[in-house]
Formats: structure tokens, C-alpha cells, sequence
């Protein structure tokens, strides 16, 4: 298997800060290595973000890439959100809320490039 092309593969699926360092030890991994990072299924930012856009309110976004606790606590903010917000009518709430949703859609973006080049990294290692 080519270096290269593994490379090339999990260009998109790895923070861009780390493409050089990840590049090197690509070229310097065993074929076997690089075999099973070919195999290694890796998880689609796009997909969470999907995810995160239609069903994030829930955590859904986070039990994709693998955050329990984060996806839990999304769980219970949802239901409070619908007791308070339901039997007070705080706007002011729901906009802090919508923020923290769009927030936490660019932070699953890059959560999820994080988990696969530590799951690259933990092959290589």
C-alpha cells in the first residue's frame, strides 16, 4: 500500500495543522500498519455535522463521535429548556441555548478530526 495514498485518504478526516507531522509518519509506518489504518473506519465531520444540525438539540452529534457525557448533559439542557422555557417564556434563554448549539456544531467539527488522527496516531504508535 502506498503512503502516499493513505495520506491522501485521511487528508480530509485529520486537522490541518497536524498534515505534515501526520505525513512523516505515514511514510515512515509498516505496510502492515498502513493496511490497518486503510481498514480503520473513521468518523465523517460532515456526517456530524449533519447530525448535529437536524438532531444536535439532543446530543445525537455527540453520541456519533463517541462523547457520552457531553450527549447526556445535551439531554437533560433539552429537557430543561422544554419545563422552564415552556412555563415561563424566557426569550433571552433560548437564544443563549440556539448560541450554544451553533457553538457546539463547530466544536463537534473538529472533535471529530481530533478522534481519528488519535486513532491514526494510536496504529502508528
Amino acid at each position: 500500500m502506498d503512503a502516499n495514498s493513505v495520506f491522501l485518504s485521511l487528508k480530509d478526516k485529520t486537522p490541518s495543522n497536524k498534515w505534515s507531522e501526520l505525513q512523516q509518519k505515514i511514510s515512515n509506518a509498516s505496510e502492515e500498519a498502513l493496511s490497518q489504518i486503510a481498514l480503520t473506519p473513521l468518523k465523517s465531520n460532515i456526517v456530524a455535522l449533519v447530525i448535529g444540525i437536524f438532531f444536535g438539540w439532543c446530543g445525537a452529534d455527540r453520541f456519533y463521535i463517541g462523547d457520552k457525557k457531553i450527549a447526556f448533559a445535551k439531554i437533560a439542557l433539552f429537557i430543561f429548556i422544554v419545563v422552564i422555557v415552556t412555563l415561563t417564556q424566557i426569550d433571552t434563554l433560548r437564544l443563549i441555548i440556539t448560541l450554544y448549539v451553533l457553538v457546539d456544531l463547530y466544536f463537534v467539527w473538529k472533535e471529530t478530526k481530533k478522534r481519528n488522527l488519535s486513532k491514526i496516531y494510536s496504529i502508528l504508535d
